[in-house]
Formats: structure tokens, sequence, C-alpha cells
């Protein structure tokens, strides 16, 4: 993606700062040189991802847990 001027190496450090330290999938996300990425973690790895993504740069995380609403998933 920074080929096509969609990503920074700023941001490709982050989505692999964020797969060495345990996502489960990473990637960039926004207009495109916003500097916004996404990563599925799974929760006993968030705490090491977050620490990763500071140290790798990051200014701000959220740690928003996906849990499925009972009323999605029928029976």
């Amino acid at each position: 993606l920074r080929e096509a001027r969609l990503s920074t190496e700023r941001i490709d450090a982050l989505v692999e700062a964020a797969l060495a330290g345990g996502s489960l999938g990473a990637k960039i996300t926004g207009g495109g040189l916003g500097g916004c990425m996404i990563a599925l973690v799974p929760s006993d790895q968030a705490g090491t991802v977050t620490r990763r993504l500071h140290a790798a740069g990051a200014q701000q995380t959220w740690v928003l847990p996906l849990t499925a609403r009972p009323d999605t998933h029928p029976a």
C-alpha cells in the first residue's frame, strides 16, 4: 500500500508491531495517510500489543472488547 501512496513507513511499522505482539490481524484504515490502523487481538494479548504499539510510536490506542449480542445469533 505504501507504493500506492496509501500508507507510510510509520503506519506500516505499527501494523508490524501489532502482528509481532500477538495480533491475529492488523491493517491500515481510513482515507489514506491518516495514520490509523486496526488490529484484532485476543483479549489476553491486548496489553502486550498496546505496549508494542506505543513503543513503535503510537500516540493513542483503544482496547474495545468484541462480544456477541444474544439477539444477533439465533439458536
